[in-house]
């Protein structure tokens, strides 16, 4: 079977609309959701005034994933399996795993902090 998906085909994490879209960024220096949506990361983060969202792959496979980013009307994080630029062909009997951990912060944390704190969600920092 082949998956094709327009950007997403996989988990997506609704967050609350606010009257200020919330910051997105990622590791590598993406800032801005035109610079994290659709690209690979280790992981990315979504912050608002009171809270933020840090989303680490937890493993290479996940981590190769483009990102799907939603600050506006839809503000989220997902982790697309698929795209029409590439497709996931799984074979019979074959499985696909991902694995997404999620923190949820008080605050709105800047990118040092979520890094430190996505270090320790990944197979690459502290063990989850």
């Amino acid at each position: 079977m082949k998956v094709v998906s327009g950007s997403g085909g996989g988990f997506f994490w609704s967050a609350p609309r606010r009257p200020q879209p919330p910051r997105v960024f990622s590791a590598g220096g993406g800032e801005g959701e035109a610079a994290v949506h659709g690209r690979p990361a280790d992981w990315v983060a979504l912050a608002a005034e009171d809270w933020t969202l840090i989303f680490a792959g937890a493993t290479g496979d996940t981590r190769s994933a483009p990102w799907h980013i939603g600050t506006g009307d839809h503000p989220g994080v997902g982790s697309a399996l698929a795209s029409p630029e590439r497709p996931l062909t799984i074979a019979p009997a074959d499985t696909v795993t991902r694995r997404i951990v999620t923190a949820v912060a008080d605050g709105c944390l800047g990118r040092d902090e979520a890094a430190r704190i996505a270090g320790q969600l990944s197979d690459k920092g502290a063990a989850v």
